[in-house]
């Protein structure tokens, strides 16, 4: 994140944190909202113990109004997991993500389309920590959610992280790699198409208890 945008969320949230305190409302929900948008401005900025702190002051907030079960909760752990996986721990990204799915899963299901994204999270998470058939696990978990419930963009950008996923298998030092068909999918889903985890996230995020 550029600096100037940094310094434009760090003055908005610093003006929302005195109106909610002014309306005697700075437990609130809302509150929560405020500390994620910082959150992700530290965490773009590479200060990962600030965005901690934002994240889990967010949880806390989003738990006290909206209860521990809440789907609005998963966006907070999600962050979580991202954070500290930018920062090499690995096991509490996956108990943090793990956290979101099992939150979404007990909301709607663990069948429903906003599952879906989360487990593509959790193999980019698994991908970038080296964990590459884990990951393939992952995102064929994603695609089988978010196929089955119709969710096309989502699926196709679960097809194209998965896709990056066999490649990298198959380009590991003395690993036999995936079969030919693997090689295809691959080929078919990583070539030329995007990767971007925001897009379909911000989609789920917009509305997770719809």
């Amino acid at each position: 994140m550029e600096q100037r945008r940094y310094d434009e969320v760090r003055t908005l949230v610093d003006e929302a944190r005195a109106l909610y305190t002014r309306r005697s409302e700075p437990d609130g929900a809302k509150t929560g909202d405020i500390e994620n948008l910082l959150g992700e401005a530290e965490l773009g900025q590479g200060n990962h113990a600030a965005a901690l702190e934002a994240f889990g002051r967010s949880l806390q907030h989003r738990s006290r109004q909206l209860g521990e079960d809440s789907p609005w909760l998963a966006k907070d752990y999600r962050a979580l997991a991202r954070t500290h996986s930018a920062i090499g721990n690995l096991p509490l990204a996956l108990e943090n993500l793990d956290r979101a799915i099992a939150i979404r899963a007990k909301a709607f299901g663990p069948d429903n389309a906003k599952v879906g994204p989360l487990w593509q999270v959790r193999g980019d998470i698994q991908r970038e920590h080296g964990q590459l058939d884990d990951a393939v696990t992952s995102y064929s978990r994603s695609i089988e959610i978010l196929e089955a419930a119709g969710a096309t963009n989502a699926t196709v950008l679960a097809r194209a992280h998965l896709g990056r996923a066999l490649a990298s298998a198959a380009n590991e030092p003395n690993a036999d790699g995936p079969n030919a068909d693997d090689l295809a999918a691959a080929r078919k889903y990583a070539a030329g198409l995007p990767d971007d985890v925001a897009l379909h996230e911000a989609l789920v995020d917009a509305n997770p208890s719809g």
